[in-house]
């Protein structure tokens, strides 16, 4: 009768043992058989997807095998310890990854020979992943980005993980980036794996490939990342802004060029200054290779300061000679002088008289003392002239009465005139025939014009009337007669 009672108690926690682990199956990582009194150390019973965060290990329900520790190490959950009672345990709880996901895990663990356990079989595993690519290390500047390619036969899953110079951590990208802001990564979870804007913290770090599937995992070999600090060198100016000289209308720019050996991005900031290169302020917005600078009438100094910049790191400002723009006002075009116009002969009946509109009440007072002035000087010329007509009348009337009528010597109606010089007329000449000098030259004067000889009257012959047909050939004798001339 007893016997017949332990049977069937036996076949009820066999039912309820096998109840609770199909159950439970969907979400078991293994089971793992123990030997009662072995030491284990260190013994891997799940693998996590990513690294577990600290205080993330969190044991729901199980129950506890005496003499047996749990801990968490990266992405692994292990037992250590030496279990002492025969028996089946399990454990199943949820686990806090670093990236702040969950992830659900059970392990089963028989120590013994347990008459109550029953194995759950499972499907024959897949071959385990074969890498076929590792990714290979990038040397790089801080603030630029790194690709990294990795790819393996077999794997249903692809993970990709960060790892410390001293390779204990497997941390995920998502948690480097909240230590790091401004890193940032693309294709965890693809053959691609790409990062941007890396520190200079991540120098010494790898990168490392794991393939899984449900048969085994396999690692990629770490790809070391080398990141040099950036550096900025302050760029060389070679053409500074040149002064110049300009009229208010005209305008003007300025420009600076440099030369950036170090990499990065040119950054200008032109200042002003009306002492040269001292008390420098900052122009607003004028943040370029060149400007324009205002037509401020007077002269004020431009200076133009040139750096590097990378990820928002700068270089030293180097500052340009000082640039003298000056402007002046527009000149007034002159009014032309006016051209000075000859006295003219005034006659009684005539006055030049402007008109009201175009005097003042100044130059009204002054063109009636000019006008008044230019009645008696009017006046003045008139008498003279008429002096000087009855003087001509008189003499030509004088000269009429003479045998030979003299000219009359004309006097022209400017040379009565107070600051006019008088014009001499000339005297009328009283032979007009042409003669042949004794040196060839042929003149109507009673000299000749080339060597000064006097003309000679034509001569004839005392005795018998004979003439030479030139003057300056009188033969010493006549040719008609034998009388002797007289040649001197």
């Amino acid at each position: 009768m007893k016997s017949r009672f332990k049977t069937l108690l036996c076949l009820i926690l066999v039912l309820a043992l096998s109840a609770s682990l199909f159950t439970l199956s969907a979400a078991a990582s293994g089971t793992y058989q123990l030997e009662t009194n072995e030491v284990c150390h260190g013994l891997v019973v799940h693998e996590f997807d990513t690294v577990v965060a600290d205080a993330g290990l969190n044991r729901a329900i199980g129950s506890y095998c005496s003499g047996l520790n749990y801990s968490h190490e990266g992405r692994y959950l292990l037992v250590d310890g030496c279990p002492i009672a025969a028996g089946t345990y399990w454990l199943r709880g949820t686990a806090t990854l670093i990236d702040g996901s969950t992830e659900d895990y059970e392990i089963i663990i028989v120590v013994g020979d347990d008459p109550f356990y029953i194995p759950v079989e499972s499907p024959m595993p897949m071959p385990a992943p074969v890498i076929t690519k590792d990714p290979t290390g990038e040397s790089l500047m801080e603030g630029e980005s790194a690709m990294f390619i990795a790819r393996a036969e077999n794997a249903e899953k692809i993970e990709w993980f960060l790892v410390d110079p001293e390779r204990r951590n497997y941390n995920a990208p998502g948690y480097v980036a909240s230590l790091y802001p401004g890193f940032s990564f693309t294709g965890r979870n693809s053959e691609v794996f790409e990062i941007y804007n890396v520190p200079l913290e991540l120098d010494g770090w790898s990168a490392v490939c794991v393939f899984t599937n449900s048969g085994d995992s396999i690692e990629s070999s770490p790809a070391e990342i080398t990141v040099t600090e950036f550096k900025a060198e302050s760029p060389t100016i070679t053409s500074h802004p040149q002064g110049v000289s300009k009229t208010k209308g005209e305008s003007t720019i300025l420009s600076v060029l440099a030369n950036n050996e170090s990499g990065g991005t040119l950054k200008y900031q032109w200042y002003m200054s009306n002492t040269g290169s001292q008390n420098l302020n900052p122009i607003s917005g004028a943040n370029s290779s060149s400007y324009t600078p205002p037509q401020t009438v007077g002269t004020v100094y431009y200076t133009v300061a040139v750096w590097t910049s990378y990820n928002d790191r700068d270089s030293a400002k180097i500052y340009s000679n000082p640039a003298a723009v000056t402007y002046t006002e527009v000149k007034p075009s002159a009014t032309p002088r006016p051209t000075a116009t000859p006295t003219p002969v005034v006659s009684p009946s005539v006055s030049a008289v402007p008109s009201p509109e175009q005097t003042s009440p100044v130059q009204k007072e002054r063109g009636a003392s000019g006008l008044l002035l230019g009645l008696v000087v009017a006046m003045v010329l008139s008498a003279a002239l008429a002096a000087v007509i009855l003087l001509i009348l008189r003499k030509n009337a004088k000269q009429a009465e003479e045998p030979t009528p003299a000219p009359i010597t004309q006097i022209m109606l400017s040379d009565i005139r107070p600051e006019a010089k008088p014009i001499v007329a000339e005297k009328p000449r009283q032979h007009t025939s042409v003669w042949q000098c004794s040196c060839g030259a042929l003149n109507d004067s009673q000299f000749c014009t080339q060597c000064g000889k006097p003309r000679f009257q034509k001569r004839s012959c005392s005795n018998c009337g004979w003439t030479p047909d030139s003057p300056n050939q009188v033969p010493r004798f006549c040719p008609e007669c034998g009388t002797a001339f007289d040649n001197e």
